[in-house]
């Protein structure tokens, strides 16, 4: 399941994709501190990270700096795992030590960003995530303004039916 969880706007999820990248998976106080996610908390973010991997565990991925969106997409292709609620599980027991070592070290060579491009991802900051709050209200106020116009169409239609059908009535009676 790769869909944007309620809570979660599509620009938002694209930024918590970034940050990722650039602080690594499971850094939320980084995230946090960078204040480009205003209004999430690491709960928020761990659980819309699961979400996108495609996976419940995400140890494996811990201090990575990879592009959870493209594992997702390999997690979702796969037909070699159990899932929940589309999610991948352990189907084994818990990991060991040395095998959780292990599997970061596969994953670290497999799907780390490279450090030049992790090191240069730039996130939205406070006043360009402030200027993206100021458009979103001032479409939502001109939406709210077309829904009003159509209701009062509407409301229009309503009347006139109303006043037909009563003219009707009276006239056949």
């Amino acid at each position: 399941n790769t869909s944007v969880n309620q809570g979660w706007s599509t620009p938002e999820e694209d930024i918590l994709v970034k940050a990722i990248m650039k602080f690594g998976v499971g850094n939320w106080r980084a995230i946090l501190d960078s204040g480009c996610l205003p209004g999430k908390n690491p709960a928020q973010m761990y659980l819309q990270t699961q979400r996108v991997l495609g996976q419940q565990s995400i140890s494996e991925f811990t201090g990575l700096h990879v592009d959870i969106r493209a594992i997702g997409i390999i997690n979702k292709s796969r037909t070699d795992v159990v899932r929940k609620n589309r999610l991948i599980t352990n189907a084994g027991g818990k990991l060991t030590r040395e095998e959780l070592i292990k599997k970061l070290k596969q994953n670290k060579e497999k799907y780390e960003v490279p450090e030049q491009v992790w090191s240069t991802i730039e996130l939205p900051n406070q006043d360009s995530i402030t200027k993206l709050i100021m458009e979103k209200r001032f479409l939502l106020s001109t939406l709210e303004a077309e829904v009003a116009q159509v209701r009062e169409q509407i409301m229009e239609v309503r009347v006139r039916l109303l006043f037909d059908a009563c003219f009707i009535y009276e006239y056949s009676s």
